[in-house]
């Protein structure tokens, strides 16, 4: 029987746990400086649509749906595309897909991060990756299935996905 989160503001907090925070960390230090801003305010609406009063229940409710089927990582990355529609949505279409694409990839570890908190989804770097990468695939169909706009340049490849598994390179 699945665990279902509790709809109250307590359970609106993370885990915080470690490969998820480092992960942030690595994405937040990867945005170049001409699009922080705009990464910034794009992983502060998605957080509001997340743990938001007016939506936290919808969320909550589909996050269950995703744990009744598996957890699997397509299914998350549909939510995150499902997620970032909104926001989309909700800036005019105004929002720069690079800048997107890193918000994402944070937002995603806030998710999985939450569904760690709540539901008790156990996480590693190999499903962090699995998620990461559907994420990025979702997100590359997404943004190609848009003809009548303007296409937007390829979304990297899970910006900072690498870098859970990066080596360090050389001694200082």
């Amino acid at each position: 029987m699945p665990i279902t989160p509790s709809p109250t503001p307590s359970a609106r907090t993370v885990s915080d746990d470690p490969l998820l925070v480092a992960y942030r960390a690595k994405v937040d230090q990867s945005v170049p400086p001409n699009l922080k801003a705009s990464y910034l305010s794009i992983v502060k609406a998605g957080k509001s649509v997340l743990f938001g009063d007016s939506t936290h229940d919808f969320i909550r409710q589909a996050l269950a749906q995703i744990q009744q089927r598996g957890n699997k990582p397509d299914d998350i990355a549909n939510g995150m595309t499902h997620l970032m529609a909104m926001v989309y949505k909700a800036s005019g279409q105004r929002l720069d897909p690079k800048a997107v694409a890193f918000a994402m990839n944070t937002l995603t570890a806030y998710v999985l991060d939450y569904m760690k908190a709540t539901m008790g989804l156990p996480i590693t770097k190999d499903f962090i990756m699995a998620v990461m990468q559907a994420v990025a695939t979702k997100f590359d169909q997404a943004s190609q299935a848009k003809p009548a706009a303007p296409s937007p340049p390829p979304a990297p490849a899970a910006p900072g996905a690498g870098l859970l598994t990066a080596q360090p390179q050389g001694g200082a």
